[in-house]
């Protein structure tokens, strides 16, 4: 079951979508202008937005452009619906952000179509992602299964391996990724990587371990910012954090 936020003006458009999502078993949200959408966009964190072009307030290739500058943690599909026949709109809106299009008038059958395939490469859907076998951020990828990190410094830019990285660091970064937000104390970070290690300076072997894990996120995804994703909380400890893209 996906989340879907159906930005459209048209009541009786708005009520074909809402009807569509409705029978595939999805949740869903309507907005009826760019502005109320761009809200609903902050508070659901949609898995798929449908679009339309033709905004009473905003035009839709700004919604659009918004949603992509001001993007949170969790990516969400766009979907463009147009009355309009110029193809250059249509190709702005596939380079602002948008993952598909389709024009109006169009069937129920070809929408149902549509979401399914989009929401087919939604991560947060898969079996994988529901069993926590793949941990997902805006800029980071991580795979506990197979124990491989992925990095990437914005949308356009490809996922990038990291390499080097320990058993450990990648187990400490997945802890961290689960719960964005929390600050893991130094005590609590040695009773689950540090218990049995060697030597009475286990504080400093998390500082070495972090340092060594920011570096290789640092030069492994061309993030020019010094701390990323692991953040220090004061004399406590360490939290993750993802930042805009």
């Amino acid at each position: 079951m996906a989340n879907i936020l159906i930005i459209e003006d048209d009541v009786a458009i708005a009520d074909t979508i809402r009807a569509c999502v409705q029978n595939a078993g999805h949740t869903y949200q309507i907005a009826n202008c760019g502005e109320s959408g761009l809200k609903l966009c902050q508070q659901m964190e949609p898995n798929l937005i449908i679009l339309d072009l033709g905004l009473p307030d905003i035009d839709g290739l700004k919604v659009c452009e918004n949603i992509r500058q001001n993007q949170t943690p969790y990516n969400p599909f766009i979907l463009m619906l147009t009355a309009r026949v110029e193809d250059d709109d249509l190709e702005i809106g596939v380079s602002m952000g948008a993952d598909d299009y389709l024009r109006k008038p169009f069937s129920p059958k070809e929408l149902k179509s549509r979401i399914y395939a989009l929401l087919r490469r939604d991560v947060r859907l898969s079996e994988t992602a529901l069993s926590q076998k793949l941990i997902c951020s805006a800029r980071l990828r991580i795979d506990q299964e197979r124990g491989e990190v992925f990095v990437r410094s914005s949308f356009s830019n490809p996922w990038k391996r990291v390499t080097n990285l320990s058993d450990r660091q990648v187990k400490l970064l997945a802890l961290m990724a689960k719960h964005p937000g929390r600050t893991w104390e130094f005590e609590t970070l040695i009773a689950h990587f540090w218990r049995d290690a060697d030597g009475d300076d286990k504080r400093q072997a998390i500082h070495s371990c972090v340092s060594k894990l920011r570096t290789s996120l640092r030069e492994s995804g061309g993030i020019g910012e010094k701390h990323p994703f692991i953040k220090n909380v004061a004399n406590e400890g360490y939290k993750f954090r993802d930042e805009k893209i």
